[in-house]
């Protein structure tokens, strides 16, 4: 009495149908956006005029502006920061 796995060998039979047109569909995005040959456009590309950019630097004179940009306190280091080796077990 022959063993037969005929669920596996559905599943194969699906994978490869399945690969195959993941192939040909790659195939044919390929051929699509690289190998054929751009046709005339219809459609004339329009550039607008590029735009002008005005700052207005008076708000860095504001008061609002002052009160943020003063530091409150001075930020100070600690001397010893970790350990000699911080590797060590404890």
């Amino acid at each position: 009495m022959a063993i037969t796995f005929t669920g596996q060998r559905k599943l194969q039979q699906n994978l490869a149908i399945a690969v195959g047109f993941l192939v040909l569909l790659t195939l044919l995005v390929a051929w699509w956006g690289f190998i054929r040959e751009p046709g005339p456009s219809a459609v004339e590309t329009i550039i607008p005029p590029p735009r002008t950019l005005e700052m207005n630097f008076g708000v860095l004179d504001s008061a609002a502006f002052l009160e943020i940009a003063e530091p409150s306190a001075p930020v100070t280091i600690p001397e010893q920061v970790g350990r000699e080796n911080p590797f060590l077990p404890l």
